[in-house]
């Protein structure tokens, strides 16, 4: 058991736990500190953000337990800031049901559950939407209000979105 000096880089106490000085954090009486355990049952040290991400308490100062952390929650976070940002992008795009954008999102890779939060987050008005892809569907092909309707509600609006878009197209 022995504790290297890494000068501000994070450093092992020997008990499977790496700690990150004080003067490396962005709280300056913050030691952050994490261990996970590898496939054969021993713990291994993580370093820097690993251990920052993998921690599952955060101790301040004196040592005494101040905050727990789920483990992983910048992965879990940056995966969900990445598909509200892919949701938003598609809109600016192209018009969408909140169906058709979380079929969309978790073809493009993301879990339904990230999908359906990312959808439930944007600020947008589906009945707008609805309005949009029945203009679009009328500048490419002919439709009867009937047949605009079907087609919408099949693309994944309500009834109430779809018939919104069927009167504004119209």
């Amino acid at each position: 058991m022995h504790k290297i000096s890494t000068g501000g880089q994070p450093q092992s106490d020997g008990t499977g736990q790496t700690r990150i000085p004080a003067e490396t954090s962005r709280f300056p009486s913050t030691t952050h500190s994490a261990s996970k355990k590898s496939g054969k049952g021993q713990k291994i040290a993580l370093g820097g953000l690993a251990a920052l991400v993998a921690s599952a308490t955060l101790v301040l100062g004196s040592g005494a337990s101040a905050l727990a952390v789920p483990a992983q929650p910048a992965a879990v976070a940056g995966s969900q800031y990445q598909a509200t940002r892919m949701a938003q992008n598609y809109l600016r795009t192209m018009p969408f049901s909140k169906s058709g954008l979380i079929q969309q999102l978790k073809y493009e890779g993301f879990s339904t559950r990230q999908a359906t939060r990312a959808a439930g987050s944007v600020r947008v008005s589906w009945k707008s939407q609805a309005a949009k892809m029945a203009r679009n569907y009328l500048e490419t092909m002919p439709f009867s209000k009937s047949g605009l309707l079907e087609q919408l509600k099949f693309e994944g609006f309500t009834t109430g979105q779809a018939a919104y878009g069927v009167r504004a197209a119209f």
